[in-house]
């Protein structure tokens, strides 16, 4: 039932995706037709508006993209077919990014 609903949430970000993207292109056009030709002003919001627009379709599309599973990682240790090694690989890796990434929790504002 979670996950139908998960994924549900998921479909509805993919359609505001869409619309995000096609609302991309009416202040980039206004952009674009402003600066070549001359024939509508230059409005000074039609760049703000496209710099907030990319940033939501950044942040969504990552969202997305986690749930498919095609959102990248770097691997530093490859992983290996053995269950022991592959533990200890893990326990390495928390044990070295664990002591680095509490005082990074703690200096935020």
């Amino acid at each position: 039932m979670i996950k139908r609903s998960l994924e549900s949430l998921c479909n509805l970000l993919r359609v505001l995706l869409a619309v995000l993207v096609g609302a991309l292109i009416i202040p980039v056009a206004m952009q674009v037709i402003a600066r070549y030709t001359g024939i509508i002003p230059v409005y000074l919001w039609t760049e703000e508006l496209a710099t907030f627009i990319f940033v939501w379709i950044v942040m969504i599309g990552s969202v997305v993209a986690v749930w498919d599973g095609a959102h990248f990682d770097v691997q530093v240790i490859p992983e290996s077919a053995n269950p022991l090694l592959l533990f200890f690989q893990k326990a390495l890796v928390l044990l070295l990014v664990e002591p680095l990434w509490r005082p990074i929790r703690l200096v935020r504002y």
